[in-house]
Parts: C-alpha cells; structure tokens; sequence
C-alpha cells in the first residue's frame, strides 16, 4: 500500500529537477484514465482518484495501474513524480 495525495502532487519544474511544485492533477488524472483506458478496475481507480481529498492509500495493483497509465500518457514531468511516490 502506498498513500498518494494527487491534491499536492510534487512535481519537477525543470529537467535539472532541482525546483519542485505541488499540482492537483486529481481531475487531469482521473480524466486520462477514464477516457483513456479499458476496464473496470481503472474505471474505479478513475474515481478513487478524482473524489480522492488528500492522501489515499492505494494497494499495490491500483499502483501498477497508475505507473502504466503515467508512463504511457503523461507528460516527463508527471512520469517522474509518480515515479517518486511509488519509490
């Protein structure tokens, strides 16, 4: 289990990674998933995501979910932080 706050994710602003920045990506997430996905168990991590209100645990499946769909739709930046938090 790993607890994520997708409210405050902390995300690199440069690629020296040396400035960071909390972004809510809850709704840009969630979004990418539902609309980009197949499936039951992303469409209940879609909302997990999106009605998520601070930190959440999420169990090691949600997580292996989570980094497919990070590295295979979002940006270098976002790649890293969720990278970061699933250490």
């Amino acid at each position: 289990m790993k607890k994520i706050d997708f409210s405050k994710l902390e995300m690199y602003k440069n690629i020296e990674k040396t400035e960071k920045e909390k972004v809510d990506v809850r709704s840009s997430f969630a979004n990418m998933i539902y609309s980009g996905t197949s499936g039951i168990a992303f469409h209940a991590l879609a909302y997990k995501i999106y009605n998520s209100n601070g930190s959440e645990e999420y169990n090691e499946n949600e997580c292996e979910l989570i980094r497919r769909v990070a590295e295979y739709g979002g940006q270098p930046r976002f790649i890293d932080a969720i990278n970061d938090v699933l250490k």
